[in-house]
């Protein structure tokens, strides 16, 4: 099938009728080999899982060009054996029938009788049958072949039934064979019409050009026809438009703001923006034609094998054996060299992918989805006891089950309420839209305008357009509105799978049955009847093999993409795959789940003793240690365990944590019953891991071993969302942040301060040097904190030196203040700036409420980052007053362990 498809007169075929196409069972449902088609048809096999058994396996398939209207076909899959392909034309819908008939003496069912039922269903209707029969008989063999088969009557009886007629010329060969002794030709691929078909007509004849050394002739039939064309579709290339010239025209057409005080001004608005957006693209966004595409043809050198295939395939039809010996000979020579050109194909894909990070993340995920073989058409969709193949017809199935009509609301209750007294929500600022904007994904698939979220984080630049979106959402807000443009979305519908059930029994819940099975995914973990992990042990190991596959498809010993990206790929892709969730399902010493802790050891250390000889190009015979040591990848046991203790430190450092612990407290066990018991619970109680109902959550926490009074608390949010937090500077380069240094001492500011926090083997300190004097602390030991806490303090004694000083008693002659802090910690800063969830809270926490009383008081509180050792005098004091204080005693006030220094 290769060679044909390699034919540049098939790829631009409308339709592909095959039999006996060969299987690919390297995908989750089975597939054809049809890579050099490219992208240009449609697929149309019956589904089928790859674990089917051969007999199952389906024996048709069409491909359907996609210049063709998906609106205008239609499939439906009879039997394993035959599939029937409905175009709507202008003269009426036509049924193309592709049928495969096994030979009668191989004693395996006729498709005659389901071929029957299939045009029963149309009937008086156009039709067309195309297939391999597998028959013989006058009525289509050429006249020196008298063999003939009794089925074949009663294909011909059916196709007088239908009013079919023989469109195949009879004595065409369709079948050819030469081997050591002799030629066989028969006529046995047959195709038939009904007579307002027959009329229609062009030609119907052999193709051995396209035979390519295989044993049956293509045959061609043409139809004098028209289909409805997919229409062209137009998609813009934002990641390669001009964005300054975009810039400059969405500029000049944007329209002052103005306040927005009814619903049709919000409308009016989006539309103006919407509008102005996709004007301003035209000429500086280039737009691509979406249309199917063809890979790179054939090599000169692969043409020139055909050429010589076909020539000796003639020669070998006078039966000498010089000539049948030089044919077989020149179709092996094609078969290696096909093969060598599709693997050389990939390699030079692989290097390609490699020579850039989006093309290696792109590899990596196509290794992650190896198996996964996305449908460029949606399934005939059933739904009671009727059939949706149309799709118009599976859209509307598809909106009325995934968004039925919402159930009328009870109202009683509203009338005589009182309403509380509203909460006051301060107006959306300028930072926060565009903090929203940012965290949206660049590329994502646009909605029903087109416009990537790409365009919004470039046009932000402009004030105008920035005073229209912050102006927009404020008055949505305050309206309770969401603009009609906004309403409209692009659904996509995807199919899941759904779980087989080992048993019969079943109930109804709210009128739906619902069946027990043995095992249940929940949020992607496979869940067994006794909570061993089990069955996400082999999971995991499944996925491993098709992930391990994969990477063996992407390098070699001699070829591929390198070894650090094939590390990165395992640590970054396969190892997380596999160990998700794993401090659930993975129990390390809990009673009675020692085997299933051994099972799981053992398969994953195979999982990666398998992956890394891999990577490496090692022998299979390699120490996974040698290996783990030689790519500095942790032994899975001790890769579980961090896992496990960063997950436990994530939750024992929620808010939550309290609610748990008193949950847990409060449990009572039932008494015992009997003296077995009474010693069970008694060694229960010396031996709490051993405990069947402790939890692994608990059993860690034992294993851990830090007070939990010693742990920091780390909430959602420091702040409220409308916080406006700190103005932070940080440049790229240490010469531009002396450059902003210097202007900064020199902007007229009312404070300047310097902060440091420094760690010896001593302790940790933090210091503060600025006008107002100086301070220096040592928070702790560096077993409990870390730089980024004492950088943290630091900015925290700054603040609280001018809250102190400048009290809301005190008189000054102006009314704005200014005050800026230098430090030499980025990650400070930002922490500063947008407060999230992340180690030394408790210091933000500090940080936010001084800021905001200063702002309160008129203060501009500033903060810069000015890299250390530069020779300047108040950073370098600042510097030397934080080692000191890191080499005094420690304080008596423990403070909290942060999280940091607990991982």
């Amino acid at each position: 099938m290769i060679h044909l498809f390699g034919e540049k007169e098939v790829r631009d075929l409308e339709i592909l009728a095959i039999q006996e196409p060969y299987i690919n069972r390297h995908t989750d449902q089975v597939t054809t080999y049809s890579q050099m088609l490219g992208n240009r048809f449609h697929l149309l096999i019956k589904p089928t899982s790859k674990d089917t058994n051969v007999a199952n396996m389906p024996r048709v398939c069409f491909f359907v060009s996609k210049a063709l209207d998906p609106m205008k076909w239609a499939i439906k899959h009879h039997t394993k054996d035959l599939s029937t392909l409905t175009l709507h034309t202008k003269i009426g819908p036509i049924h193309i029938h592709n049928a495969y008939n096994p030979s009668p003496v191989t004693g395996q069912p006729s498709v005659i009788s389901a071929l029957h039922n299939a045009l029963a269903e149309y009937p008086n209707q156009k039709h067309m049958v195309v297939g391999d029969f597998n028959l013989h008989h006058l009525m289509w063999a050429r006249p020196d072949y008298n063999h003939r088969h009794e089925e074949a009557d009663d294909l011909i009886r059916v196709a007088e039934d239908h009013g079919l007629e023989l469109l195949t010329p009879p004595g065409t060969i369709t079948y050819e064979k030469h081997t050591g002794r002799g030629s066989h030709q028969t006529t046995i691929d047959l195709t038939w019409a009904t007579a307002e078909v027959t009329d229609l007509l062009v030609c119907c004849q052999d193709r051995r050009d396209w035979m390519h050394a295989a044993d049956h002739i293509p045959i061609l039939t043409e139809l004098d026809i028209s289909v409805q064309k997919t229409p062209e579709r137009l998609k813009m290339k934002w990641q390669e438009a001009d964005w300054d010239a975009f810039l400059k025209a969405l500029t000049a057409d944007l329209q002052p703001t103005c306040s927005l005080a009814t619903t049709k001004e919000i409308d009016a608005t989006v539309d103006h923006l919407i509008r102005t957006i996709q004007q301003s693209a035209e000429g500086t966004v280039p737009v691509a034609k979406i249309t199917p595409y063809s890979r790179p043809g054939y090599p000169p050198e692969l043409k020139r094998l055909h050429n010589n295939v076909n020539c000796t395939q003639r020669w070998a039809a006078s039966g000498q054996e010089e000539d049948i010996k030089a044919f077989h000979q020149a179709r092996h020579k094609l078969g290696r060299e096909t093969t060598k050109l599709s693997r050389n194909s990939h390699r030079s894909h692989v290097e390609e992918a490699t020579e850039s990070i989006e093309g290696f993340w792109k590899l990596a995920r196509w290794a992650r989805r190896r198996g996964d073989v996305r449908p460029t058409y949606t399934p005939t969709l059933h739904a009671g006891n009727q059939t949706y193949d149309t799709p118009e017809r599976k859209a509307q199935v598809l909106q009325e089950t995934l968004f039925p009509p919402p159930p009328e609301a009870d109202l009683s209750d509203i009338p005589g309420y009182e309403y509380p007294e509203p909460l006051q929500m301060p107006a959306i600022t300028e930072k926060e839209v565009c903090q929203a904007v940012r965290q949206a994904a660049p590329n994502k698939a646009p909605g029903p305008d087109g416009i990537l979220n790409l365009t919004l984080h470039h046009a932000l630049a402009i004030p105008v357009f920035l005073d229209h979106l912050t102006n927009l959402f404020n008055a949505c807000l305050q309206l309770g509105y969401c603009p009609e443009h906004f309403r409209k979305s692009t659904t996509v519908v995807r199919g899941v799978p759904r779980p087989l059930s080992s048993t019969n029994a079943s109930v109804k819940v709210q009128g739906v049955e619902v069946k027990p099975v043995p095992t249940l995914c929940y949020l992607g973990v496979q869940l067994d009847q006794h909570l061993t992990g089990m069955k996400q042990i082999e999971h995991a190991q499944v996925k491993a093999t098709e992930m391990i596959a994969a990477l063996c498809s992407i390098a070699g010993s001699t070829w591929g993409i390198t070894l650090s990206h094939l590390r990165q790929i395992y640590t970054a892709v396969l190892w997380p795959q596999i160990t998700f969730a794993s401090s659930t399902w993975f129990i390390q010493a809990g009673w009675g789940f020692k085997a299933a802790e051994n099972a799981a050891r053992k398969a994953l250390e195979s999982i990666q003793h398998r992956a890394l000889y891999r990577i490496a190009g090692a022998f299979r015979t390699t120490s996974r240690a040698a290996l783990e040591i030689c790519l500095n990848i942790p032994p899975p046991m001790i890769a579980l365990e961090r896992a496990a203790k960063e997950s436990y430190l994530r939750i024992a450092t929620s808010p939550l944590m309290a609610t748990l612990i008193e949950i847990r407290r409060s449990g009572q066990r039932p008494a015992p019953r009997n003296s077995w018991e009474r010693r069970r619970h008694m060694q229960w109680a010396t031996t709490p891991d051993h405990d069947p109902l402790t939890s692994p959550l608990e059993r860690w926490g034992r294993r851990i071993a830090i007070p939990q009074n010693r742990l920091e608390v780390i909430h959602p949010h420091v702040t409220p969302p409308w916080w406006s937090g700190l103005e932070s500077h940080i440049v790229e380069t240490q010469e531009d942040a002396l450059a902003a240094h210097q202007a900064a001492v020199h902007s007229g500011a009312d404070i300047i301060a310097y902060t440091d926090g420094s760690l010896t083997e001593q302790g940790v300190g933090a210091a503060v040097v600025s006008p107002l004097g100086r301070q220096a602390v040592c928070i702790g030991s560096p077993a409990t904190h870390t730089v980024y806490a004492a950088e943290l303090r630091g900015i925290e004694m700054a603040l609280t030196q001018i809250c102190n000083t400048f009290g809301p008693t005190s008189q000054h002659s102006r009314q704005a203040y200014t005050a800026i802090i230098f430090t030499d910690n980025q990650a400070a800063i930002q922490a500063c700036s947008a407060p999230g969830r992340s180690s030394g809270q408790y210091i933000l926490s500090k940080i936010t409420r001084t800021a905001s009383q200063l702002q309160e008081r008129g203060w501009d509180i500033q903060l810069y980052w000015l890299p250390g050792h530069e020779g300047i005098y108040s950073n370098e004091c600042a510097d030397t007053l934080a080692k000191e204080a890191a080499n005094s005693p420690a304080p008596n006030g423990v403070e909290e362990l942060t999280l940091k220094a607990s991982i």
